[in-house]
């Protein structure tokens, strides 16, 4: 039914990326749905995706960048002002991003934006996009683009009001030589929809991308991200926190790929899953074999809180240069009686205990904040 739907869906045709749309179109229908035999994806359960039924919306996301210190374009006019630099980028994303969600978010989605960072920004930037709807497909994508030397900050905000939807959302970022870029992401989503998120960054010389993120999830929540270290001293820092409850199914696949020399990356995940919720996270790290001194580290933990809750880690290291720095760790735990019983003897209530330590796992990235509204977005979530 998913792809059957997609057959009959209708899309814009704009002349210069109609072959670009027609290839990704073909390589969603070649690959077929996902199951959970696709190593991607066999914590998720994709049956109920797969047979339900949806129109492909034509309703706007509301969409603010609150800021006049960068361009902000709908693709179209964008195409109009960048033409072949705009289609060569989407592109070059194309050929890197092999999820079934990004082609399919490439072959039919019609809600783009492209802004450019052409200068730095002191201030951090807000991004809100926001939907309320029922039984609809969305496929929204932002094409980042920041200058050589240029440095910003944002804070994209996603909620999604609603039931029976599914959002298919891309990120396309290109970080060019020495520019540094900050992306907080925070959404709040109702429960009874299917989020897919996926991000994926160009890096190039002596540029830095940091992206922290945090969720509540909802029915079932998929963040990828995948950041290709392109050129030398290219670096990136990848975080992220979910903390779900009820029967929330929350999962998180992060690659970085090392592609030269003395390139830096950093990835360190961690949410709680409470009551009849579970997760994943699956961590890639990739060190071509021209990518000597490379320095590479990867941390995921899990708190289960609940006896029918459930976590799931699998690292991965791929590395085929000898001068490397590559390491990683995973732990999933309960809560600590000793803990517990420490809180509970100074006379705070089991739950008030339990919300406690809650807090204090998911807290690990918070204090680096110093943006305040940045933070209190994060701590809602906590």
């Amino acid at each position: 039914m998913f792809l059957e739907a997609l057959k009959n869906s209708r899309t814009k045709d704009l002349e210069l990326l109609r072959q670009l749309k027609e290839r990704a179109q073909k390589k969603v229908f070649d690959s077929g749905f996902p199951t959970k035999k696709a190593e991607d994806f066999k914590y998720i359960d994709m049956t109920k995706i797969e047979t339900c039924s949806f129109e492909l919306s034509e309703q706007e996301y509301s969409f603010r960048v609150l800021s006049d210190k960068v361009e902000v374009l709908p693709l179209e006019k964008a195409l109009d002002k960048y033409g072949v630099f705009i289609t060569n980028t989407i592109e070059k994303m194309g050929n890197n991003d092999t999820s079934f969600f990004s082609s399919v978010n490439q072959g039919w989605g019609d809600q783009t934006y492209c802004i450019f960072v052409n200068e730095s920004v002191e201030e951090v930037i807000e991004i809100i996009e926001s939907c309320n709807s029922f039984n609809q497909m969305h496929l929204p994508r932002l094409l980042f683009f920041v200058k050589s030397g240029a440095k910003a900050s944002f804070h994209h905000k996603f909620e999604l009001k609603g039931s029976g939807n599914i959002v298919l959302r891309q990120v396309d970022v290109t970080l060019e030589r020495n520019a540094h870029l900050s992306f907080y992401e925070t959404s709040n989503l109702d429960h009874d929809n299917d989020v897919f998120f996926h991000t994926s960054v160009i890096i190039k010389k002596d540029a830095e991308f940091k992206h922290k993120s945090g969720t509540l999830g909802c029915k079932t929540f998929r963040n990828e991200i995948k950041s290709y270290l392109l050129e030398e001293r290219a670096s990136c820092s990848l975080e992220g926190f979910w903390n779900g409850n009820d029967d929330q199914s929350i999962h998180h696949l992060v690659l970085c790929s090392h592609l030269a020399e003395e390139t830096k990356s950093r990835q360190h995940y961690q949410g709680v899953c409470a009551n009849k919720a579970r997760a994943s996270f699956e961590g890639q790290i990739y060190v071509d074999k021209v990518a000597q001194k490379t320095d590479s580290y990867q941390l995921s933990k899990q708190l289960l809180i609940g006896e029918k809750s459930r976590a799931f880690c699998k690292p991965n290291l791929e590395v085929f240069a000898d001068d490397v720095i590559a390491s990683h760790g995973a732990t999933v735990s309960m809560l600590s009686e000793e803990e517990l019983f420490y809180l509970t003897s100074r006379g705070v209530c089991k739950d008030e205990a339990a919300s406690l330590l809650k807090q204090g796992f998911l807290s690990f990235f918070i204090d680096d904040i110093d943006e305040r509204q940045v933070k209190k977005s994060f701590l809602r979530l906590i």
